[in-house]
């Protein structure tokens, strides 16, 4: 009877961490595909991503405005559906 209710559930597991001029991006996944092909996941990270801001400089009586890349970190989910062939 209580083999009735039992649910068996195998997911795959992973733990990946990418380290790149002394900052690092942290992912954990979880992900269940089934036999016949449909594969269901979710997606947890700590990742480096690149904003533009501007900023005025004044040199010698020029003012001047420029665009420049700043960098920061962020935490994202990603969850995902597809069938996989």
């Amino acid at each position: 009877m209580l083999r009735m209710f039992t649910v068996r559930l195998i997911l795959d597991l992973l733990v990946v961490s990418v380290t790149e001029n002394s900052a690092s991006d942290l992912f954990f996944m979880v992900k269940k595909t089934t036999a016949k092909g449909f594969t269901a996941g979710y997606t947890f990270s700590r990742e480096r991503f690149e904003l533009e801001e501007t900023r005025t400089f004044t040199k010698q009586g020029h003012t001047i405005i420029k665009t420049v890349p700043v960098q920061q970190d962020g935490f994202f989910n990603t969850i995902y559906i597809g069938v996989t062939f």
